[in-house]
């Protein structure tokens, strides 16, 4: 497996993510109003994205985008 820039235990992080472009911010935002929802963390906040398995194409089209 191969450790990427954003999920390598020895990268910060505060250093990890961003900055974003508006097309990924808006589809984050969008999905807030939606069916998703942010967590918060001691250093981070996570979201979660929840739909039913009717939405598979959504879910496969989200997933490549990000």
């Amino acid at each position: 497996m191969n450790i990427l820039p954003f999920n390598s235990p020895k990268i910060r992080y505060f250093n990890r993510v961003g900055p974003h472009n508006i097309t990924i911010l808006s589809i984050i935002f969008g999905s807030l109003l939606g069916d998703s929802y942010a967590e918060r963390t001691k250093y981070s906040t996570r979201i979660i994205l929840q739909q039913e398995d009717s939405n598979k194409e959504y879910l496969k089209w989200f997933h490549k985008i990000l």
